[in-house]
């Protein structure tokens, strides 16, 4: 008996065995899909969320707050890929700043766009100088006091996923019964 047989055997909802209902289409699988893709964004999402409070924090107790006392992501003894994620995003993006990068306003960085053959300069992760942005100082210490989730807290939350996809893949076929009974 394998985990095939006992995925058939308990939770296929096939809607092809309720011919009153009149729709042809396997929700198992849909079910099942969907469960696995909302566990990976939470552990990817979760993963990403304690890389940038750790960042954060790390530039806070080195007191990076300008250019002078910048730190390089060596310094701040981070080697892992989740802080150069959490430096790509918009929101972190603006208030870390890197130093010897030049800063834009909206109008000038809407001119290079329209300009043929723009490229956005990349950030060289292994020398960049990082600090937080004066403007942006309080909204770093509001996201340093944040808990950064744990790992217990992305598995305790894929474990509901699953309650949740087993409590449906064992209710969907009585309702469905039941509805065909009435049809």
């Amino acid at each position: 008996m394998g985990f095939y047989y006992f995925y058939e055997e308990y939770f296929s909802v096939n809607l092809k065995d309720y011919p009153n209902i009149g729709i042809d289409l396997e929700i198992s699988k849909l079910l099942f899909y969907f469960c696995i893709g909302v566990m990976i964004a939470a552990i990817v999402l979760n993963y990403k969320r304690a890389c940038t409070v750790s960042l954060i924090k790390k530039l806070l107790r080195y007191n990076s707050t300008d250019e002078e006392s910048a730190k390089t992501l060596a310094e701040l003894n981070i080697k892992d890929i989740g802080a150069k994620v959490a430096l790509s995003t918009g929101r972190i993006e603006r208030m870390i700043g890197i130093s010897d990068k030049k800063e834009y306003t909206f109008e000038e960085y809407s001119a290079l766009i329209k300009k043929k053959g723009f490229k956005d300069e990349k950030i060289d992760f292994n020398n960049a100088k990082l600090y937080i942005k004066k403007e942006s100082l309080e909204e770093a210490k509001k996201i340093a006091e944040q808990k950064s989730p744990t790992v217990l807290n992305t598995i305790l939350f894929c474990l509901f996923l699953i309650s949740i996809y087993v409590c449906i893949a064992l209710v969907v076929p009585e309702i469905l019964n039941l509805i065909n009974m009435i049809l």
